[in-house]
């Protein structure tokens, strides 16, 4: 820190932050109140903000003010990891989303608030294993595999309901023969 220049060097984004002609965000910190000079990303998700002392005239017409403290940081960081366990979340159950679909209706509302998962579009991919493994089977029971045409009955009943629940505007449509037994 220079006595008219500070480097914030932070992994994490840091809201409000930005670079303005007019209207800074103040940033208090160590008693003086700065404003955002420039803002640079690195490599490894590395942002540096230089900040530089906030005149009188500028802070008269300041956009929001910060108090750039030990509260702040950990808040911050706070935010930072809930927002990268999300992402995580979201990526491995897009992964496994046609599984994720034969899950209860009430896991696939919950799944959605916390992770943003569309119940609607994992039900279909559901939907389309299971007309694939009834195809597969068919083709068995072409073969002499008469006993599973159970099998196939089973899979395509479930999908063509659960079909018509989805086309019916259902948000959260039922899971793998979960409109059995649902009232």
């Amino acid at each position: 820190m220079e006595s008219d220049r500070l480097l914030v060097v932070s992994r994490a984004n840091m809201d409000g932050w930005e670079v303005r002609r007019h209207r800074h965000t103040a940033i208090r910190f160590d008693g003086r109140i700065w404003r955002v000079s420039s803002r640079s990303a690195f490599a490894g998700g590395m942002v540096h903000y230089e900040l530089i002392p906030l005149s009188e005239q500028e802070q008269d017409v300041a956009g929001s003010m910060i108090d750039y403290t030990p509260v702040y940081v950990e808040r911050r960081d706070r935010e930072a990891r809930s927002r990268r366990d999300r992402q995580r979340g979201f990526v491995l159950l897009g992964t496994v989303s046609p599984l994720v679909g034969f899950l209860g209706s009430r896991t696939k509302g919950r799944l959605e608030e916390r992770y943003g998962i569309d119940p609607v579009r994992v039900t279909w991919h559901s939907m389309l294993v299971e007309y694939i493994v009834a195809l597969a089977v068919l083709v068995l029971v072409a073969f002499g595999g008469l006993l599973l045409i159970p099998v196939a009955a089973m899979l395509i009943i479930d999908a063509v309901i659960r079909w018509d629940r989805i086309l019916g505007g259902e948000r959260l449509p039922p899971g793998f023969y979960e409109w059995l037994f649902r009232r």
